[in-house]
């Protein structure tokens, strides 16, 4: 993808934010659409690093969001239920139980 290219991937947004923490679609990608029925361009990449692919940015929305945030005190108490709830469940079909850490990093996919 170059500058001026239209934008096919609906998660090319996201995936920069997650590929560029901090990243400023104001200053540092711009993204236009010019209502023109073509859909949305990539207008300006100031960022140090290639634009990323539409590989990248699958592989970016693949992962666990990095804000994502599940060691708050609600939360924990929460994810102990859901946890426990999980193996509970895993142990009626027979399976076999699941790690916290296996857990955990399973629901920050969702998140």
């Amino acid at each position: 993808m170059i500058v001026g290219d239209r934008i096919t991937n609906p998660n090319f947004i996201e995936g920069v934010r997650r590929m560029f923490p901090g990243v400023d679609f104001r200053r540092d990608v711009i993204v236009q659409d010019n209502a023109d029925g073509q859909g949305p361009f990539l207008a300006a990449w100031n960022l140090a690093g290639a634009i990323p692919a539409d590989g990248d940015i699958t592989a970016a929305m693949a992962g666990p969001r990095p804000d994502a945030d599940v060691t708050g005190p609600i939360n924990a108490a929460v994810l102990k239920v859901l946890f426990n709830h999980e193996n509970r469940i895993r142990a009626l079909e027979g399976k076999a139980a699941i790690t916290a850490v296996q857990f955990v990093a399973a629901i920050k996919i969702l998140l």
